[in-house]
């Protein structure tokens, strides 16, 4: 899913206020490919809140930068999704897609060269991905520092390739349990403290 498709109707969210935006309480909708716009009502979304997805049937989820922060379990055992764009800025909170295990890519992307370097940092909690038994592949566009914690990435038997980990990168020894088919040089190029 890309940047520039239609965006899913504000309709199709409950919201309300959050610290000066909105935070999605939960997806009412039915399309498989879900685009979160970056404002609702002209007031930014700034959080997918905990369990706001948990179990849908969605298939491709655009996340807008706005929305830096992604609840617990917000797509737990969305067992259809298979595509997660993402911002470069995310704070990623425990088991936010635990069991999603069709999801095969996950693009965090590029933020603005206006926002400040130590702004542009993902954080991965506790079992986020865990069990994303697909996933093959990991995409960071332009981050500055990255933290995953222990069992981010705890069962994803298929994941092979994780492009772009930046200078500064704290990962637990955990991060990558039972990833058997990401090679010996990525998990230690990962999981060295730079």
């Amino acid at each position: 899913m890309m940047k520039n498709e239609a965006k899913t109707p504000a309709s199709d969210f409950e919201c309300e206020p959050y610290n000066k935006g909105i935070v999605i309480n939960k997806y009412k909708g039915d399309s498989p490919n879900v685009y979160i716009p970056d404002e609702i009502k002209g007031t930014p979304v700034l959080r997918i809140n905990d369990k706001s997805f948990h179990g849908s049937s969605i298939e491709s989820v655009y996340i807008p930068e706005s929305a830096t922060e992604i609840g617990d379990s917000a797509f737990f055992l969305c067992k259809e999704l298979e595509n997660l764009t993402i911002p470069g800025n995310a704070h990623i909170s425990a088991q936010a897609f635990y069991g999603c295990v069709k999801l095969k890519s996950i693009t965090f992307l590029e933020i603005p060269s206006q926002v400040h370097a130590q702004l542009k940092r993902v954080s991965v909690g506790n079992e986020a991905f865990c069990d994303c038994r697909s996933l093959e592949s990991i995409e960071l566009h332009g981050i500055t520092g990255l933290f995953f914690m222990t069992g981010a990435f705890k069962g994803c038997r298929k994941l092979k390739s994780i492009t772009g980990i930046p200078e500064r990168s704290n990962i637990n020894k955990s991060a990558f349990d039972e990833c058997e088919a990401l090679s010996d040089e990525v998990k230690k190029l990962a999981t060295q403290n730079r």
